[in-house]
């Protein structure tokens, strides 16, 4: 087990923080290809959904939240599946990765998606879903996981999780302000590619027009006001911060599986136990 890891790209040894987002850019670029394959699957709709809502009503903020909000989890699903079956065993194909992520654990993504709706409703009080969240934040690769591990263990990522609680909080925040900086800076990219291949900014393009005042009669405030209304209405502008936010949440999952496996590196002593079932399978039974 430890070699396919290593086979991976992925080395067992305690990480911090930014050694854990370093690992899953790199891990992503080793395997961009199907990487941009499940982002666009679960992307996709999500921005055409978003698109459609915002060119129908007023309520394309709204649909942006909800779509990035609740599809978030099959995205999840989709990159822990592809990235556990790379370290652990054979890699899956491409509809090997939606089997297994989206039927065989159909439990633990209906349970993901109750969970990211109670987030979103306590999304105006920022603290307890962001708390919430790193409590119930490995449900994933503890699933995932299961097939390893001893039943009679099942419990211990929670027992880990509450021991390293503030640990972790102080992971997610970082990971919460790098994912900041990654949106803006997709989203910035992504607007100037459009620019350059198809002569449409889909975001800067569209505040810049909301902005617009050529008769120059407008105050500041009116201004703000317009730029608001384009930032939570514009159909396109919306779908594109949908797709760089999926793409930018994609990221920070990867870094939060890491997260996970130096958790139980440091706490576990996970690498030792993989190590000696490593020396148990090669020396194998004696006969």
């Amino acid at each position: 087990m430890m070699r396919r890891f290593t086979e991976a790209g992925i080395t067992l040894e305690p990480r911090s923080i930014g050694s854990c987002l370093d690992l899953a850019f790199r891990f992503s670029c080793r395997y961009l290809a199907i990487f941009l394959g499940l982002w666009l699957s679960v992307a996709g709709p999500a921005m055409l959904m978003t698109y459609v809502v915002a060119t129908s009503s007023s309520f394309g903020w709204l649909a942006a939240i909800l779509t990035a909000g609740l599809m978030s989890p099959f995205l999840a699903g989709l990159l822990l599946t592809h990235a556990i079956s790379i370290a652990f065993c054979e890699p899956l194909t491409v509809s090997g990765i939606y089997y297994r992520a989206w039927w065989m654990n159909l439990k633990t993504l209906l349970a993901r998606i109750g969970l990211r709706c109670v987030q979103l409703v306590l999304l105006v009080t920022i603290i307890p879903p962001f708390l919430f969240l790193i409590y119930t934040g490995f449900q994933w690769e503890s699933r995932l996981l299961k097939g390893i591990r001893k039943r009679m263990h099942d419990h211990r990522t929670q027992d880990l999780v509450q021991q390293e609680f503030s640990d972790l909080s102080l992971r997610a925040g970082a990971c919460v302000v790098c994912g900041l900086i990654l949106w803006f800076v997709l989203t910035m990219t992504l607007d100037g590619l459009c620019m350059l291949l198809f002569g449409v900014s889909p975001v800067f393009g569209v505040l810049a027009e909301a902005a617009d005042d050529p008769w120059g009669y407008l105050d500041f405030g009116t201004l703000l006001l317009n730029m608001a209304t384009a930032l939570v209405t514009h159909p396109l502008l919306l779908s594109t911060l949908v797709g760089t936010f999926l793409m930018t949440y994609a990221w920070l999952r990867l870094a939060w599986f890491f997260t996970y496996i130096d958790l139980r590196i440091r706490e576990d002593c996970w690498d030792l136990e993989l190590a000696l079932a490593d020396e148990a399978r090669r020396w194998g039974p004696v006969t």
